[in-house]
């Protein structure tokens, strides 16, 4: 079995605990208006925003990119999380939303390593 596969793997038996338990995720749409937070974080791999921060599936959203920066990019992402839950009638982080132009109901974190 090569990394790939066992990674895979992982997804597999992830997958298979969260139905037996009656824990699916709900759908995207559907879990962003219980967004708290966003955390935008550097693509380190070393360090796992998630893990640092004790966040719990569906609690947070977490992004990654190089440095940790804010881009363009990253904006439009945010812009994109926003526009889901607009399709899908649901109202991101219970309120304002991740629109770019709107106040954002969710806290936002920026973590970065110096050293990095």
């Amino acid at each position: 079995m090569n990394y790939f596969d066992h990674i895979l793997q992982r997804n597999k038996d992830f997958a298979a605990h969260q139905s037996a338990a009656g824990t699916v995720m709900p759908s995207l749409p559907r879990a962003l208006p219980n967004v708290r937070a966003i955390i935008i974080g550097c693509a380190d791999m070393r360090v796992d925003p998630a893990h640092v921060l004790g966040i719990i599936p569906g609690e947070a959203v977490v992004m990654r990119n190089i440095g940790g920066r804010i881009t363009p990019g990253l904006l439009e992402q945010l812009a994109l999380l926003g526009r889901i839950g607009e399709v899908a009638g649901e109202i991101p982080g219970g309120g304002g939303g991740f629109h770019i132009i709107v106040p954002i109901a969710a806290s936002l974190a920026l973590l970065a390593n110096p050293k990095c």
